[in-house]
């Protein structure tokens, strides 16, 4: 993983992490790897340089894609 550029829990204590990469990943509270998402691109659902992350009060994941508009 290159970066990260953000990071979140949720009220569980999973983290999420974005990398330069545009790689999105979830993590456990102790730190095991449980999943991940993300391709490069302009379309809907791809990324072109995530740099930040946010749940929201209904555990909705958001992310910010600094160059994706």
């Amino acid at each position: 993983m290159r970066g990260p550029t953000g990071i979140c829990f949720e009220a569980q204590g999973r983290l999420w992490v974005n990398s330069i990469g545009v790689w999105i990943q979830q993590f456990t509270a102790a730190g095991e790897y449980l999943s991940g998402f993300g391709e490069k691109g302009t379309d809907p659902g791809k990324f072109y340089a995530p740099q930040g992350l946010a749940i929201d009060s209904h555990g909705c994941l958001y992310i910010v894609d600094a160059f994706n508009h």
